[in-house]
This record gives structure tokens, sequence and C-alpha cells, in this order.
């Protein structure tokens, strides 16, 4: 059995080396439409992924939108998931030289003016539009950048991901050490980039989150607290043209009462209302396919 759970992981790890390598020679446009080919398939064909995403959007949207609304909506998220793999795929042609032509990165000064400070900074995004593009944007234009990443089932095929994600000068950090990391990246005066808008087994608070209490990572208003950094918002969205727009917002004003408990629960609700903002504005490119309201209680 084991033996034969190596080979099925070697052919997964095989086949995306393949079809990467293929991905990397095409044409961006003909990439592209290839992902939105691949997000129709997974919207027609994918029973589970569709029902819960549309759940999902119906709890969130359903006073607003109706049927025929959030089904476009979900269609247009899958696609978007399409797109954005392929990317990813794709990044090894990006360089320090050709990416403002991809990506246009506003409010960088919020950045630079909060690394004057030599504490670091940690660049606080969601799963929205291309995140893994998110990431490499900031290495490519200059900073030292880390991200706190989740870890692929398959070990060859997690190694390979990391690879291609520090091919554009991003840092991985696992999360078995993440916070002694982390902290030491901020010591560096450097940026840390972390995705707090799932639920995941990882030490959290209860937030709303479309008006339902949402299990929340406490880490970012945590490090924070600790280290004195600014918090800073940013995310990256999908334009008509299939360009970007990289919005860094000014940093959050952290409510500091003494009791660490509230405060991490209350700015942990303030950067959630946040992200759900953007959500909301673009609802096409968030992953309402991940189970958001899954944990109940702790």
């Amino acid at each position: 059995m084991k033996i034969y759970k190596r080979v099925k992981h070697f052919f997964y790890y095989f086949l995306a080396l393949v079809i990467s390598q293929l991905i990397l020679l095409l044409p961006r446009k003909i990439a592209l439409g290839i992902g939105m080919f691949l997000g129709d398939l997974l919207f027609f064909f994918s029973r589970k992924e569709k029902t819960k995403a549309v759940r999902n959007l119906s709890f969130a949207f359903g006073a607003e939108k109706n049927s025929k609304e959030i089904l476009d909506i979900c269609r247009n998220c899958f696609r978007n998931l399409g797109k954005g793999l392929m990317e990813f795929l794709q990044l090894p042609k990006l360089t320090p030289e050709n990416l403002s032509k991809l990506v246009t990165f506003d409010g960088r000064d919020n950045v630079d003016e909060t690394l004057k400070k030599d504490k670091g900074v940690i660049i606080l995004t969601a799963h929205l539009g291309n995140w893994e593009l998110f990431g490499a944007s900031f290495p490519l234009c200059g900073y030292k950048s880390n991200t706190i990443v989740r870890p692929v089932k398959l070990q060859k095929l997690d190694d390979w991901v990391n690879q291609r994600r520090e091919g554009t000068g991003l840092k991985c950090i696992g999360r078995g050490a993440s916070i002694k990391s982390a902290l030491q990246c901020l010591k560096r005066n450097e940026v840390l980039g972390i995705l707090a808008d799932v639920d995941t087994k990882v030490d959290g608070v209860f937030v709303d989150f479309f008006g339902k209490p949402a299990y929340t990572p406490r880490g970012p208003v945590s490090i924070a607290l600790k280290t004195g950094c600014d918090l800073i918002p940013a995310f990256i969205i999908r334009q008509k043209d299939n360009t970007h727009r990289l919005i860094v917002e000014k940093p959050i004003e952290l409510k500091i009462t003494g009791d660490i408990e509230e405060d991490v629960r209350y700015n942990t609700a303030v950067f959630t209302k946040i992200i759900e903002s953007y959500v909301r504005k673009y609802p096409e490119q968030w992953i309402w396919i991940h189970d958001r309201w899954k944990t109940t209680d702790v």
C-alpha cells in the first residue's frame, strides 16, 4: 500500500511538472483562455464545490442578490481560480522589468513609510484576486519579503510549489516555524505577508464576517502587538483586461488597552471588516469554495 501511495504521489508530481512546463511555453492570452475553460469545467462538473460555493454566496448575499446573480458570481469565481492557476504556472516569466506591464502598484509609499520605523511590516491580505501574484509582486519590486504558507499534502508537490514561489524572491515560512521566523524577519525590517481570511486549525478568535461568527487567525494582531510593527491591509484585484491592481492601504490604527485577549479580538474584527468590504466589492474574485464558517466551537 505504501508503494502504491508513493507511486501515486510521484505521478501527481511528474504530471504537475509536465503541465507547468507546457503552460510556461504558451502566450499569456492562450494560457488565460485555458484557465477560464478549466474554471467552467469545475463549475459544471464539480457538484460538491459548486454546491458549497453557492451555499456560501447565498448566505452572504441572499438578501441582496437573486439566484441568477449568485450563479454568475459562482461561475466567475471558478474562472478566476482557473486563470490564477495559469498565472501561477507562468510566474517564472515575471521579472522586475516586466512586472509593471501586469501589475499596477498603488499605495507603495505606505509600505515605504512604515519600513522607515525599522520594525518590519505585516502585509495583511486575503484569498482575493490572484494572491500568488500578490506575493510575487513585493520581492519583484525590491522588498525583502516573506509569507506564511499552508503545506500541500504531497511533499514533493509542496516543495515544487514553494520553489516556484521562491523563484520570485519570496521566502516561504512553513506553519511549524511561523512565529519564530515571523519575528526574525520583522526584526530584520522585512515584509511579512499573511493571508488571514480562512478557517484553519491555527489559534483564532470568532469575529463577524458577513453577519456570522467566523473563526479567524489571531496571529497577525498578536505579532503586531508583540513587536510594535504596523499592520497594513493590501489586496490585488483582477481588472477586466486581466491585468492587476495591487492596492496597499494605510496602516490600521490598532486599539491597545492592555487587555491582550480583548485587543486581539477587537483588532482582528477590524481587519476582517476591511477584508469583507473588498470581498463585497469584488465577490467573483474570492474563494467561495472555502468553508469559511466551518468552526462553530473551540
